[in-house]
């Protein structure tokens, strides 16, 4: 009795190989999709940074006495910024002061609002920092620019805080 040997592969051979490509294969994919996907944030946070920044420039050459009263509402305190996608009613980016429920300048909330910054509370430096009104008198400005967008993985927010003084 002989045996006759072909050559080839037989259908389970060939099956397991082309399951084993499929399996490698949607591993690929997922790291192109996961790729894609961190490249778009990294846009965006790119963008974000970059129009908070110009904004930041933009306060600092501003006048300091008008710093205040024309960013704290109105058409400078808000800003939108091209490239980041946000819903059409609201605007990406934000100037934010310490500022109580009457819209005043309040030396009481700048700790809470403004930590890290690590500067005096006593905005206008009078010797007492528990002024809730120094719209007229201050001269140290804590300012936040917040920038807050809808990315591909949810709410992203970059926020940077600076001081601004009107001593030399």
């Amino acid at each position: 009795m002989s045996v006759r040997r072909t050559r080839g592969f037989t259908v389970l051979e060939v099956c397991m190989a082309m399951a084993m490509i499929a399996v490698a294969l949607m591993a690929l994919m997922s790291s192109v999709v996961s790729s894609m996907t961190l490249i778009e944030i990294n846009r965006q946070e790119a963008i974000a940074l970059s129009a908070a920044r110009t904004k930041i420039s933009e306060i600092e050459a501003y006048d300091f006495d008008n710093v205040f009263a024309d960013y704290k509402s109105g058409a400078k305190s808000t800003f939108s910024i091209a490239g980041i996608s946000n819903p059409p009613t609201q605007q990406v980016g934000r100037v934010v002061f310490p500022t109580n429920g009457s819209a005043n300048l309040d030396e009481t909330l700048s700790d809470a609002s403004f930590s890290g910054l690590n500067f005096p509370r006593d905005l206008n430096l009078d010797g007492d920092s528990s002024d809730t009104n120094v719209n007229a008198s201050f001269v140290i400005l804590p300012i936040k620019v917040r920038i807050q967008w809808e990315s591909v993985q949810g709410l992203r927010t970059i926020e940077y805080k600076f001081i601004i003084s009107k001593l030399k």
